[in-house]
């Protein structure tokens, strides 16, 4: 049970990202690692 739910778990985090791509998201990508940088420094 717990693999199969991390399966579709995993299925749906991929979904989510393709949709982010196709969705000319560069600009959304360069905002989460400005975020991300300035979380670790």
């Amino acid at each position: 049970m717990k693999n199969t739910q991390a399966r579709v778990s995993a299925s749906v985090l991929l979904s989510q990202v393709r949709n982010l791509i196709s969705r000319s998201s560069t600009e959304l990508l360069c905002l989460e690692l400005k975020t991300l940088l300035n979380h670790n420094y």
